[in-house]
Formats: structure tokens, C-alpha cells, sequence
């Protein structure tokens, strides 16, 4: 469900609505479920944007809710950072950092 609330970023014509880029000083902000996790285009992302070296900051809440199954179910491991450690940057700069971040929870 990755693509639920996308919205259409081409005109009628095929162009882009908006331009995404002034002089090439972005940094991509992406936020994911950790349930879309288990389609193909994250991990598509997440290859693209070791590939490329394209500066982002690509957020999994990585919190057990889903749509569909238990994140047992459908996560290898159930730890989305430990399945992404085969993409974690490697001493000649090819990959990309993982940083592991716990929240708390506010109890009421």
C-alpha cells in the first residue's frame, strides 16, 4: 500500500508538475511502514539510493503495524536494520548509513 496516497506529479503532457531541484543541494526526506517494507519498491529505493549516493533520509517505523499480517509474518527477522545491514556503507563509500533510533512511547 506503498502507493495509496500518491499523488500524480506529471501534467497531461507527461512533464513534471513541479521542478525538483535547485542547483542539486536536496536532501531526500522519505517515511515508510514497516508493512510496505515488504514490497518491492523500497527495497528498489533503498538499492537506488546506495547506488547512486543520492543524499536522503529514508525513516521506517519499524512498529509491528500493518494492514494485512503480524510483522512476523512478512519481515525477515522482524528488524528491518538488521535485513538492511547488507547495504550499510562500506569503507570505500559504496552504501549507505543505517542509524538505529528507539522511540519511547507516552503513557496516558
Amino acid at each position: 500500500m506503498n502507493g495509496h496516497f500518491a499523488t500524480r506529479l506529471l501534467d497531461d503532457n507527461g512533464n513534471w508538475k513541479d521542478q525538483f531541484s535547485v542547483n542539486g543541494n536536496e536532501v531526500t526526506f522519505a517515511t515508510i511502514g514497516d508493512a510496505s517494507t515488504s514490497e518491492g519498491i523500497f527495497w528498489e529505493a533503498v538499492n537506488a539510493a546506495g547506488v547512486l549516493k543520492i543524499p536522503m533520509a529514508f525513516f521506517v517505523w519499524d512498529d509491528g503495524y500493518g494492514i494485512s499480517v503480524p510483522q512476523k509474518y512478512q519481515t525477515t527477522k522482524q528488524n528491518i536494520s538488521e535485513i538492511l545491514s547488507g547495504f550499510q556503507l562500506d569503507e570505500e563509500g559504496n552504501g549507505i548509513r543505517i542509524y538505529e533510533v528507539k522511540v519511547g512511547t507516552t503513557q496516558r
